[in-house]
């Protein structure tokens, strides 16, 4: 049947056969790069050694870090601020023991370095905001930590 003996829905089948791999690899190059991008982020070890990736531990409670590539050793800065467990050659526990900052180094196997970790242990500030918010009402306070102390912003209503 020649092109222009098609009626209109045959036309729409037609075309929407011919587009819908055009949509799918439009779609496919849009969402890729963010993709790469977030796996890119998300990986913090550097071929070269030296990868730095900062976060930040809460004051008496843990974080549980996986890494891309298996380490030997972790070894820590400042002990006293905070404690360090490897738990498998991918997985690192930490736990903040006091206010500060300090750095973890990652060792693999032939003590090459693998990557940094600075790390700043902090008061919980979210649950702090969530309990004066609670007793003055208020959704205009903000609470923060910066350098071991609570700083305290915002506007608080009248009762």
């Amino acid at each position: 049947m020649p092109f222009y003996q098609l009626k209109w829905r045959d036309f729409i089948t037609l075309l929407g056969g011919a587009i819908a791999p055009v949509i799918l690899v439009a779609a496919w190059l849009v969402v890729w790069p963010c993709w790469l991008r977030t796996a890119q982020a998300q990986s913090w070890v550097s071929e070269e050694g030296g990868g730095v990736r900062h976060i930040t531990v809460t004051l008496n409670k843990s974080r549980t870090l996986r890494f891309d590539k298996p380490f030997a050793s972790a070894v820590v800065g400042a002990p006293d601020i905070m404690d360090a467990l490897p738990m498998s050659d991918r997985v690192l526990y930490i736990q903040g023991k006091k206010f500060g900052t300090t750095n973890v180094s990652v060792f693999d196997q032939s003590t090459k370095l693998i990557g940094v970790l600075d790390v700043e242990v902090a008061i919980d500030t979210g649950y702090l905001q969530q309990k004066i918010r609670s007793v003055t009402g208020s959704r205009g306070i903000r609470v923060r930590s910066s350098n071991g102390q609570i700083v305290r912003g915002g506007v608080a209503g009248t009762p």
